[in-house]
Formats: structure tokens, C-alpha cells, sequence
């Protein structure tokens, strides 16, 4: 068919499958997923540990990130090593290629592979007895203590829980 004249469609959300270093697989950590939110000229994502945004210019297959920055919170030496490779990687992109519904993100010595998130399945929330594992105010992360906090919304609505200590009601 005709080329789009305007370039790759690079937009919408985004999941970091696999990067690669001078053509080598890097192990991923866990903990959560590196994600990259692409719009009308700007980015947004979470590198494994900290959130970042830049901006970005598209011309054909001809990629351009500037800008990049992000919060500066701490986590564990491989998920931090991993988000400085991942940030460095997007910094240094200059093609991207949808491949195979994939997008591709190709820099000097490195290759980014992602894939769209699956659908969250929202029929999960309802019914569903939720239990707080951490609690996350600005920079901070707290476990929680004692007695867990838990939630649980209903299909009418309505929602239940407790703090450990108080129980509570409401609608959602």
C-alpha cells in the first residue's frame, strides 16, 4: 500500500518486552513492568522503578527522544541498573518499526522490543477481596503492620473493607 505520510504510528501504550545490548538479550527485572505512553509528541512511562517523561519527534521512520527525565526514587542496585539502561537506551533511539503488531525502537548498540499491555480485565475488581501489600505517599513506600488492610467492591457499587483496625463502607 501507500506509505502513511506520517511516518510510523508509534502512538498509545506500550510494554517493554525485551531489550537488547549490542545485539544481547538484558535480563529484565521484576518487580513491575517498564512501560512507555506515546502522544501527540510527548512521552510518559515507568522505568521499572521511577516514572520519566520526555519529548519526542517522528519523521518517517526517523526517531528523536530529548528530554528525558524522571523522579529519582530509590530501589533495589538491579532494578536501578536496569531503568539506567532502559533510559539511556530510549535516549539514544533514532528508528522506530511496527513490527508484526510490535514496536521496535533501534539506537546505535542497543534495540527496545515492546508489546501493547494486555486489557486489565475490569469483571476482577468486583468481588474481589483486596489486601494492601504497600503503601506509596510521594517518595516514600511503607508495609503495612499487624492486621491487613483489605477492600472489597461490589457489583451494585457499593464497597467494603478495613484498615486493620476500622472497618469501612462506601460506593465506588
Amino acid at each position: 500500500g501507500p506509505a502513511e505520510p506520517t511516518g510510523t504510528d508509534i502512538g498509545g501504550s506500550w510494554e517493554l518486552v525485551e531489550l537488547l545490548r549490542d545485539g544481547l538479550p538484558h535480563p529484565l527485572p521484576g518487580g513491575g513492568p517498564a512501560t512507555l505512553d506515546v502522544e501527540a509528541g510527548s512521552l510518559v512511562g515507568r522505568s521499572f522503578c521511577n516514572s520519566f517523561s520526555g519529548t519526542y519527534r517522528l519523521d518517517g521512520d526517523a526517531l528523536t527522544i530529548s528530554g528525558l527525565g524522571g523522579t529519582e526514587m530509590g530501589c533495589a542496585p538491579e532494578v536501578m541498573a536496569a531503568e539506567r539502561m532502559y533510559l539511556d537506551a530510549l535516549g539514544a533511539v533514532d528508528t522506530a518499526a511496527l513490527e508484526n503488531g510490535e514496536l521496535r525502537l533501534r539506537g546505535q548498540d542497543g534495540e527496545l522490543r515492546f508489546h501493547r499491555p494486555p486489557p486489565a480485565p475490569v469483571r476482577d475488581l468486583v468481588g474481589t477481596r483486596w489486601v494492601l501489600d504497600t503503601l506509596l505517599h510521594e517518595d516514600m513506600a511503607s508495609s503495612t503492620l499487624g492486621e491487613p488492610a483489605v477492600l472489597v467492591l461490589a457489583a451494585d457499587g457499593g464497597l467494603s473493607g478495613s484498615t486493620g483496625c476500622r472497618t469501612l463502607a462506601g460506593r465506588w
